[in-house]
């Protein structure tokens, strides 16, 4: 992922609610949510690539794990001596905790992790980039019950494209099933950028700081892959939704493939998508 708003609080009709965005390259191979076959009660999309995770929850555990990428680091596949960081999601997930030792976050590109366990009051936040720079150290710290957000930069400087989501969903925290996940996909489609915000020059062959500072990230190459709506009721319930995106021929449009397909009416993406809804 690489914009993530969570609120997690016992005692409201939602225990859990969590909006996030995955950013990737459109030419990379992806699953889309699905039970994985040799583990059936983890549900998540998956990097048919790597063979990683973005966004994975056991469902019998009650946990899940994400990941967004630190934008100090060089874009995933611009090099390939570092191993990927898809697969910490899965090991995190079945280890239910994340152990420094075990996972040795200093060998991957920047990336923020994140543990959620609704279960067992566990919220985990793992960084490999502490500083401003690529050479920052590793942070792991833990928090509780509460809203949060991660974006690509580290914890503590939240990004104002994840600020935006996460008062998006503070916002749509009393709202009826059907209004928050309206609100949930038209926040997600959000390309809104500050304009008076100024910024750097682009690396060649890297999309432009300002492209990627829209809560939904569109470029000819790069942009918003997946869409995915969390909640988890007082009762556990789940009920996790995800849109993939891709692209149409004409221009600033998106389509998916599979599933059944919606329109997005007045979304800011101006395009149509399918969705695919899995509840336990």
């Amino acid at each position: 992922m690489c914009v993530i708003a969570w609120h997690w609080l016992p005692g409201e009709p939602r225990l859990l609610s969590l909006w996030a965005n995955r950013d990737e390259w459109f030419r990379r191979p992806s699953q889309s949510l699905s039970a994985w076959p040799e583990r059936p009660t983890w549900v998540g999309g998956r990097d048919l690539q790597a063979h990683g995770s973005w966004l994975l929850i056991d469902t019998d555990a009650g946990r899940l794990a994400a990941l967004t990428n630190v934008r100090d680091a060089r874009p995933e596949g611009a090099s390939h001596s570092a191993p990927s960081r898809g697969s910490l999601v899965a090991n995190v997930l079945e280890a239910g905790q994340v152990n420094l030792a075990d996972l040795e976050p200093e060998k991957y590109a920047g990336l923020n992790l994140l543990l959620i366990d609704w279960r067992e009051g566990i919220g985990r936040i793992l960084t490999n980039r502490c500083g401003a720079n690529a050479g920052g150290g590793v942070v792991l710290r833990s928090f509780g019950y509460g809203p949060g957000s991660l974006s690509n930069g580290h914890p503590d400087t939240p990004w104002p494209k994840q600020q935006r989501l996460l008062s998006a969903l503070e916002g749509a925290r009393f709202l009826a099933d059907e209004a928050w996940i309206h609100a949930g996909w038209r926040a997600l489609s959000d390309r809104w950028v500050d304009p008076a915000r100024s910024f750097a020059r682009p690396e060649a062959g890297r999309p432009s700081e300002r492209a990627l500072a829209a809560v939904f990230v569109d470029t000819a190459g790069y942009g918003t892959r997946q869409s995915s709506l969390l909640q988890v009721d007082a009762q556990g319930r789940i009920t996790l939704r995800e849109r993939t995106w891709h692209r149409d021929p004409a221009p600033d449009r998106c389509t998916r493939d599979q599933g059944s397909e919606v329109d997005e009416g007045g979304s800011n993406t101006g395009g149509r998508a399918s969705e695919v809804v899995w509840n336990g």
